[in-house]
């Protein structure tokens, strides 16, 4: 009772008109470190309160205190219009959806990134330093709070592998970690953020992202900064120092949390990063499908898993109709992909299956669920982004913004290897929403070249 009448208090304070709306949305970005609903949540049996409040009713709240002066007359770019047009599609295709419960909420899911990425834009076209000022803080707080769950509280979130997290899922924690790390190199870049904090900043979060142990991630932010380090050398000489300085902290974090994790177990009996030390250097093959089955020997049990999934999905996809292919199966109807040992731990029982987190690829779950029309909006929101990201690259005396052009990495990673669509009112969700809202807010006006309010 106590701990609801204490999350309610926490909710309220972030979604109502106490506090400013800079100030309110720092602490949503904190909110979203935590999975109130726990790693065992039985998602495809039911929808967790406080999850739910997060999700979708407090950015429902910071939408309508953004937009309260023109609440009906919202100024749409293509990018809106083609997400409007995927929530509507998802939430049509919640009706032939033979999991109803989990498509409500990926219907939920996508509403939060709609919103929440209104009012990211919102502030940083009203208050260009506010992304510098609270960023840095977010991403401290948030590694803070990811020492506190793994090494202080039984770490429930990091799993077996005793990967560091906060109280939200590894993968999500990473995904954060290096949008932050592109948003720091372009705030340092334009002076916003001091060049010593961004460069504090990246250290630590290169050396907690090794701790984490994703290592897509960690090879995207490595490859992050040996872009950022070679592209300064044709800088003036001051962002040149701002530049090099933050994407080598980055580096050396990561070269420190590898010799860690490596050399610590050999130094001391208690065993400590043994477990990360093996995911990070995982070469057998998956032990509960064989990999020749798939025709690949010898992959990372990592690997393994994710193409058994897309094997189903291919599989599923070729046995479908003319109309299933064009319309989809439904909603969050993707867990048919489900391995045979996720449905084993939950006694047979698909239902508790999170059916929003099966595929770990965006374009085929898509495919699988939505179908043909469900690709097209996909493709069509993907092209406007390339299209942002082209311009920053054509565009005179905006330096910086190509930098902050580098997210791709993060966000091609995430959507080819994880679940992005599901990941509304999340770490990973809100890194993705404060690079785009930055994109957006930073490009060149088409009219006469000039960079956009907030450049």
């Amino acid at each position: 009772m106590i701990e609801n009448l204490v999350l309610f208090a926490a909710e309220g304070l972030v979604g109502l008109p106490i506090l400013s709306l800079g100030l309110s949305f720092f602490l949503y970005l904190l909110l979203v470190q935590f999975d109130f609903s726990g790693p065992a949540w039985q998602s495809g049996a039911a929808i967790g309160l406080h999850n739910g409040i997060k999700v979708v009713v407090v950015p429902l709240l910071l939408f309508v205190r953004s937009e309260r002066k023109a609440l009906f007359k919202p100024r749409l770019d293509w990018l809106a219009v083609g997400w409007l047009a995927l929530i509507g599609y998802a939430g049509l295709a919640v009706l032939w959806s033979p999991a109803r419960i989990p498509a409500v909420k990926e219907v939920g899911y996508l509403t939060s990134f709609f919103l929440t990425a209104v009012v990211a834009v919102r502030l940083l076209q009203s208050r260009p330093r506010w992304l510098g000022r609270m960023l840095p803080w977010a991403l401290v707080i948030s590694m803070l709070l990811a020492v506190l769950q793994t090494y202080f509280t039984g770490n429930r979130f990091g799993a077996e592998a005793g990967r560091l997290t906060p109280f939200v899922a590894p993968k999500s924690f990473a995904v954060w970690l290096v949008f932050g790390f592109v948003l720091l190199l372009w705030l340092a870049l334009r002076g916003t953020v001091a060049t010593i904090w961004a460069s504090a900043c990246s250290f630590a979060l290169g050396i907690e992202l090794v701790l984490n142990s994703s290592r897509a991630e960690m090879g995207g932010l490595a490859l992050i900064s040996l872009a950022v380090i070679a592209m300064g050398w044709s800088c003036p000489a001051k962002e040149r120092g701002r530049i090099l300085k933050t994407g080598a902290a980055a580096l050396a974090g990561i070269a420190i949390g590898v010799a860690v994790v490596f050399v610590w177990p050999h130094l001391t009996p208690s065993g400590e990063f043994t477990t990360v030390q093996a995911r990070l250097a995982e070469i057998p093959p998956a032990a509960e499908e064989s990999p020749s089955k798939i025709g690949v020997r010898q992959v990372p049990k990592n690997l393994s898993f994710r193409m058994t999934r897309y094997r189903r999905a291919l599989k599923e996809l070729g046995g479908r109709s003319l109309a299933g292919l064009i319309i989809g199966s439904g909603t969050s109807s993707a867990v048919s992909v489900a391995r045979v040992s996720d449905i084993r731990r939950w006694k047979g029982k698909v239902k508790r299956i999170d059916a929003n987190r099966v595929v770990h690829d965006a374009p085929l779950r898509v495919l699988l669920e939505w179908g043909a029309i469900g690709l097209v909006i996909l493709g069509f929101l993907l092209s406007r982004i390339g299209l942002l990201v082209v311009r920053l690259f054509r565009a005179a005396g905006l330096r910086e913004a190509r930098i902050l052009a580098l997210g791709v990495v993060p966000l091609a990673i995430w959507i080819l290897l994880e679940n992005p669509l599901a990941a509304g009112g999340s770490p990973a969700g809100m890194g993705a929403v404060l690079w785009l809202a930055a994109l957006l807010t930073v490009q060149p006006a088409e009219s006469d070249g000039r960079p956009a309010r907030g450049s």
